[in-house]
């Protein structure tokens, strides 16, 4: 264990797989192991590896009483999940020291041999395709009635055996092991189902060891050589990770850059608050989950039972079904839906209920690190470098992290400094009106799905050309060693710019020529330098007429004269003079919708969610869901919004055609279309330069 893999068992230990290879890999023919974790990422991490005599419950015993021994930091009792193949059982975890864990059999080795060991050849024939059913069952009541069917099929096959029936009793009783559903309930499960990581380690350990090599193994050294390779391996590892590291925060610099120059709305403070705390993995989910939470409203005030001497507490309660609602008695309650306990973060229901960012709700792997650290925590420096000497080891050249406080014990801020950050939340009373006067989060009635995701995204061309700009603008203004710093970060533009992929080398006997690529070529401005044969093209564009004037000579040169027309209704002026757009603008309000304005569809969407509704739905056919391809591109007029029964919107609508004037859609005897908020997301959802309008003449209602 290094100082590195130290502090990963630290960080990321409240899930850990145990497997063993048993490859001849060393001339003692030691099975390899290693503990093995998914850092922030889902990648690889490493807590401890080596070799052991063999696969038996003592080698395990010394390797959980290693781990616990070298790393005090996180006990042995704050792992939440040991995850394994069939050697491993819920007895045997608690034994090896993880009291608190969840034994979790590996999906991959179940269904590879473990249930044909279970029920033999004959029974795993009849019953694969319930037992996989139950396996994958993502709800009690589906493992429940696969069940059922399976001991139906058994009693009613003409071989009745009473074996099979107790062996699929059995089963049936070790679920929480290996069930879906069993393990989604898991807290810090991170949506993974076995040790598959292990395997991920095991075939990067062998292509190290056979240089890159992934098929077969030709690798067998003395165990002092193989720990000295599997400690480069570590070593290239850390190198890699801090690369991936360094690029994550160099998207979360842009991820706050963006946000800055975001309009400055609730919404807006919240995710720029989370982007400087949360590492990128961890942001992403927190948006994600920021931007559903109008999929959800909140209720500061409700009363939980019919006796009024209990206490209020908090509710939130969701728009789009008809689940119960999920209460938070106090601020330190937790909501325990699945996707909460994947990661062990805030979702939807929390962000609602306390008023938005909190990191005390995060664990310490959730928040951003520059690179990898190591912790010397439980270390105790030998006297002797005799070991070090013999393996070759390099000392690691990493920041040291000395944690003070074990695992389980709060290290983000005390509720002083919360108070003092200007931290969003509810206080510890519930109850009282003014802990949410400035922290509650707009609740949503009737909604249309988001369009935007948790993903950070790059800057926009405009925002790009707009920085490149003022670089050039005031270049001559700055010292020389700011000089110095841009022209680094030009070189490195450059570099990129100039990549291999924009050119082809051509090999002769004599020489290399570097030939640009089309695609490099196409990309190019059209005041480059030309090859002699697109002079030569050019050339031969003959004139076709020229004619004298009073004040010299005038030269067509192809007589195809540009045919201006207008892109609303198709007639030959410009779009800014169409009578018919001026006659919609005249008892509406226009958007124009295009990928060049982001900002035009936003506020669209807020009008959308915000639009004044009539209510019931009146009579008539059902609202369309779904719209044909060529509709979903036209302009279009929002004529009137009503509300059904299930707090759901339904618009009415008219598609305007290519010539300016309002159409009817086919099979529709009137222009007036009902619509679903699905299908008024799918023709708001505009993706295209071209420009798309649409008139809202709900604003006329009263």
């Amino acid at each position: 264990m290094t100082a590195t893999m130290r502090r990963n068992f630290e960080l990321f230990g409240g899930y850990i797989c145990l497997d063993m290879m048993k490859r001849k890999l060393n001339t003692l023919l030691w099975p390899y192991t290693a503990v093995t974790m998914y850092d922030e990422n889902m990648k690889i991490c490493l807590a401890c590896e080596g070799i052991l005599c063999g696969e038996r419950y003592d080698m395990y015993k010394f390797l959980a009483d290693f781990l616990g021994e070298s790393a005090p930091y996180r006990p042995l009792s704050n792992v939440n999940i040991v995850a394994g193949d069939g050697f491993f059982d819920q007895q045997m975890i608690e034994d090896l020291g993880f009291v608190n864990a969840h034994y979790i059999t590996d999906q991959w080795h179940l269904f590879d041999s473990g249930l044909q060991k279970m029920f033999g050849n004959v029974g795993y024939t009849i019953l694969k395709h319930h037992l996989v059913k139950m396996v994958k069952a993502t709800s009690e009541d589906a493992y429940e009635e696969t069940l059922r069917s399976a001991y139906a099929l058994l009693r009613e096959h003409p071989s009745r055996d009473g074996q099979m029936e107790k062996d699929l009793t059995t089963f049936a009783s070790r679920r929480q092991h290996y069930a879906a559903y069993c393990i989604a309930n898991i807290p810090g499960n991170l949506g993974r189902s076995g040790n598959a990581i292990s395997e991920s380690n095991h075939s990067s350990a062998l292509a190290h060891l056979n240089e890159g090599n992934k098929k077969g193994n030709s690798y067998c050294e003395h165990p002092i050589g193989l720990i000295r390779d599997l400690l480069r391996r570590q070593k290239n590892h850390t190198a890699n990770k801090n690369k991936e590291l360094f690029a994550d925060a160099q998207k979360m610099r842009v991820a706050v850059s963006n946000l800055e120059h975001q309009p400055s709305t609730d919404e807006t403070k919240d995710l720029l608050k989370a982007a400087h705390k949360l590492g990128r993995s961890a942001y992403e989910r927190y948006s994600n989950a920021r931007y559903r939470t109008s999929d959800y409203r909140v209720d500061h005030h409700y009363q939980a039972s019919q006796d009024l001497s209990q206490p209020l507490c908090v509710a939130v309660f969701s728009n789009i079904s008809n689940e119960p609602p999920i209460l938070f008695l106090d601020r330190s309650s937790r909501c325990m839906c699945q996707e909460r306990l994947a990661n062990e973060d805030m979702c939807p229901h929390e962000i609602l209920a306390k008023g938005g960012f909190d990191e005390s709700f995060f664990e310490e792997r959730h928040f951003a690190r520059e690179s990898v650290s190591g912790s010397t925590v439980g270390w105790v420096e030998e006297e002797s470098k005799s070991i070090d000497d013999m393996l070759g080891y390099e000392p690691e050249n990493i920041p040291q992290t000395n944690p003070s406080l074990p695992i389980g014990v709060s290290f983000s801020s005390s509720s002083e400094d919360a108070e003092a950050e200007g931290e969003m939340g509810v206080v510890d009373d519930p109850v009282s009106p003014q802990a949410h006067e400035l922290t509650r989060l707009p609740s949503a009635q009737a909604h249309l799905p988001k369009k935007r995701l948790g993903k950070i995204e790059p800057m926009r061309t405009k925002r790009v050309k707009n920085v490149l700009d003022n670089t050039s603008a005031s270049y001559n203004r700055l010292t020389e060693e700011e000089k110095f710093k841009v022209s680094g970060l030009i070189l490195q533009l450059e570099d990129l710019l100039s990549s291999t992929a924009h050119s082809t080398t051509l090999t002769t006997k004599t020489h290399h020529v570097i030939v640009p690529t089309n695609s490099c070529l196409v990309t190019q401005p059209k005041n480059r330098l030309m090859p002699a044969h697109e002079h030569a093209a050019k050339a031969k564009k003959k004139l076709k007429s020229c004619h004298e004037v009073e004040f010299g000579h005038v030269v067509q040169a192809n007589q195809k004269a540009k045919r201006s027309s207008c892109s609303f209704c198709g007639e030959p002026h410009v779009v800014t003079n169409c009578y018919k757009r001026l006659q919609y603008i005249a008892s509406s309000k226009e958007y124009i919708l295009t990928t060049e304005d982001q900002l035009t569809g936003e506020s669209l969407i807020q009008r959308i969610e915000n639009m004044p509704v009539t209510e019931g739905c009146g009579k008539g056919a059902a609202p369309h869901k779904y719209l044909a391809k060529d509709v979903c591109g036209q302009n279009f007029i929002i004529n009137e919004c009503r509300s059904m029964e299930n707090k759901s919107k339904i618009y009415c609508v008219s598609f305007i055609g290519k010539n300016g004037d309002v159409t009817l859609m086919d099979g529709n005897p009137s222009p007036e279309v009902w619509i679903t908020s699905a299908a008024m997301t799918s023709i708001t959802n505009h993706l295209l330069k071209k420009k798309k309008y649409v008139y809202d003449r709900t604003i006329l209602s009263k």
